[in-house]
């Protein structure tokens, strides 16, 4: 707990008891008023801890005290003193007589550092659909403790990230909001002034997490950060770049046109996009516009592909299709039957007509107007055995665009596509 009071007198002691960061350390004359801020839980003289004379050449007297959210300190009284110590007034001089109120705001003075981690960003370079973190820490300089500490992280979005941003206080009591636009504001209450060489470490760390997407316009990804406290304005700023590395496919085949029954084969690439590298293991997959028939399901050789360093690696994706069944033409032909049996009918009734008499050569003359009458009606059936039988399974002709692709787990995930022809 902190306890502060004000006392006026007309004749303050010459030699009342000031601290070292005191705003007026020498007697005024006339009678100062003090201002007193005294923490109650430590001995001795603290952090944040104030003694003060207030007051000019005459008497100054202090009435009324008190605090806002930011811990500054608000005095009011009267004062008779022409040179009153003042600091950007409302009003610089006594107004027409010998004695005006006055009112003054002590606020803490608070220096604040804000740096970058040794180790950060971690990693670095960072792979593209990974994880980056950037951390920042502030140390507080003092004189005084310092209230309301805000970071302010400016971070990149749109095509540059993968997912939005977040940040949380990973050392010091404190919380940080959700992305807002660019920003990301962090609120940490209090920070105790840690002067140096007596503490060098932060009091209180801010870490900002982004995700950087594909790297083809984005090779760096950047975080910048700002801390301001007591209500003032921006202190420190600091900003941290990440390198970005990420993967890319490339795809050929040496089979562009094969028979219904080969295998396709196709050669597959992965290589870094940078000359930093990219480690990660990529799990290769395929599909197939139109949908293929195949005898197996399309196989890589090897199955995962691992990234090293700056050496790439090649995979073999087989693609096995299926023969055609051979169509077998019909060895009853109902046409070639007609035509062989309606003249041979034609001679027959002919040749039984032969010496028959008149009432026998009228009966055939019907028997034959029937058989042309039959051979007219059966002129649909001998035009229906033209048709070509259905051929039915296999692979079929046509172009096969096939779509390759490989995806480093939580990384980047990216695609090429090789056509190939089935006859």
């Amino acid at each position: 707990m902190t306890s502060k009071w004000i006392r006026a007198r007309e004749r303050t002691s010459t030699n009342f008891p000031t601290t070292v960061n005191t705003l007026q350390s020498v007697y005024g004359l006339g009678g100062d008023a003090f201002v007193a801020s005294i923490g109650t839980t430590l001995s001795g003289v603290g952090n944040g801890d104030l003694s003060t004379y207030l007051g000019g050449s005459q008497l100054d007297q202090g009435t009324g005290i008190d605090l806002d959210i930011f811990g500054a300190t608000y005095v009011a009284g009267n004062t008779l003193s022409p040179n009153f110590p003042t600091k950007n007034p409302y009003q610089l001089s006594l107004n027409d007589g010998s004695q005006d109120a006055f009112v003054t705001e002590i606020g803490a003075a608070s220096t604040l550092a804000l740096s970058n981690r040794s180790t950060s960003p971690t990693p670095n370079p960072v792979a593209a659909g990974t994880q980056v973190a950037f951390t920042f820490d502030i140390l507080n300089q003092g004189p005084d403790n310092a209230s309301n500490v805000t970071f302010l992280a400016v971070v990149p979005i749109g095509g540059a990230v993968a997912s939005s941003a977040t940040a949380k206080v990973t050392s010091g009591s404190g919380s940080c909001g959700t992305l807002n636009g660019n920003t990301i504001q962090c609120l940490i209450p209090t920070l105790t002034a840690c002067i140096e060489p007596l503490c060098t470490s932060p009091l209180a760390s801010v870490e900002v997490d982004v995700t950087p997407s594909i790297t083809a316009h984005n090779p760096t990804i950047s975080v910048s950060g700002s801390v301001s406290a007591n209500g003032g304005g921006t202190q420190g700023t600091s900003s941290q770049t990440a390198k970005v590395v990420d993967f890319s496919i490339t795809a050929s085949t040496s089979t562009p046109v094969i028979n219904a029954g080969d295998t396709a084969t196709f050669q597959v690439v992965f290589a870094p996009t940078t000359n930093l590298g990219y480690n990660a293991t990529i799990t290769p997959s395929q599909t197939t516009t139109p949908g293929m028939v195949t005898a197996t399901a399309p196989t890589f050789n090897p199955t995962t592909i691992t990234l090293s360093g700056t050496a790439s690696a090649t995979t073999t994706l087989s693609i096995a299709t299926v023969a055609r069944p051979v169509p077998v033409a019909s060895l009853f032909r109902r046409g070639s039957f007609y035509a062989a049996w309606l003249p041979i009918g034609g001679l027959s009734l002919v040749g039984l007509g032969l010496g028959a008499g008149r009432k026998r050569r009228r009966w055939l003359a019907g028997a034959v107007l029937c058989l042309i009458a039959g051979a007219i009606l059966l002129q649909s059936g001998c035009g229906s055995s033209s048709s070509s039988p259905s051929t039915g399974g296999g692979t079929q002709p046509g172009t096969y665009i096939v779509t390759i692709s490989g995806s480093a787990g939580t990384g980047a995930s990216h695609s090429t596509q090789v056509q190939v022809q089935v006859n």
